[in-house]
């Protein structure tokens, strides 16, 4: 069942209450045993820098994690650090008066698409008829579609060895087509990609950074995330995110703990 509210958009809406002071209502749907999914947040906070300066695009967003958020009402101070041809700010997003997110943005016009150097252009995922989607349970799949290409599952067939990389489709379960904040949402969706090497448990993100690179084409988002070095209970993990076009449009990297439980 959707969330009453109506989709991601309104999921992640902010309020202005005063000059660089926002609101916003975090549901338990966009989440897991009443934990806000980081990317989520990452939308919330994206909004509110967009409200703030009234620019078109989010160009880079790069997130600390300082405490979980339960389902309620948060609230974001965004502060302007430069101006310009960007806008950069700096924002903190608030529970309760504790700290949750603090993120630094940079936000500027729509890109226009040109490229001098393609860089990554082939989209490395199965095609979506025959990708395996995961069963819809309360939480963040019931409102989000996901299809994991049946070669890079978080169960890898032989455990431990296996190389740390996921890869799939999402598309919001009520139909509606992906905005830019949408990216942000999709980066941080699928099952850490240590599951591959079967290391369970929740693997909860510490920092992440995200490039949004232009405005996704209607339809479902691919998703290809890799573990790097896993060590000292820490990995880093990147994230491509392909539009149904197999276009490029967004890239993340996160830092993360491994195998906690609870």
């Amino acid at each position: 069942m959707l969330n009453s509210i109506g989709g991601f958009r309104s999921a992640s809406a902010v309020a202005e209450r005063a000059p660089g002071r926002f609101e916003a209502e975090v549901l338990d749907a966009w989440g897991y045993h009443r934990r806000a999914n980081g990317g989520y947040l990452l939308a919330i906070a994206a909004r509110a820098a967009l409200a703030a300066t009234g620019r078109e695009h989010v160009q880079v967003i790069s997130g600390s994690f300082c405490s979980p958020v339960a389902p309620g009402r948060v609230e974001l101070a965004v502060e302007q650090v430069k101006g310009g041809r960007v806008d950069q700010l700096r924002l903190t997003l608030t529970q309760d008066a504790r700290p949750a997110l603090a993120a630094l943005v940079t936000v500027g016009d729509r890109p226009a698409g040109q490229e001098l150097w393609p860089g990554v252009i082939t989209c490395p995922l199965a095609p979506y008829e025959v990708c395996v989607p995961v069963r819809e349970r309360p939480g963040l799949l019931e409102q989000v579609e996901v299809r994991y290409d049946p070669d890079a599952t978080p169960r890898a067939p032989r455990g431990l060895g296996e190389r740390p990389e996921l890869r799939a489709w999402v598309s919001f379960r009520d139909g509606s087509a992906p905005d830019e904040t949408a990216v942000l949402l999709a980066a941080d969706l699928l099952a850490a990609s240590i599951h591959r090497l079967g290391i369970d448990g929740w693997a909860p993100t510490v920092t992440m950074t995200t490039y949004l690179r232009r405005a996704p084409a209607p339809g479902p988002l691919g998703v290809v995330v890799k573990a790097g070095l896993v060590a000292d209970g820490w990995f880093d993990e990147t994230a491509d995110v392909y539009d149904s076009a197999g276009v490029l449009v967004g890239q993340a990297r996160q830092y993360a703990l491994v195998g906690v439980k609870g």
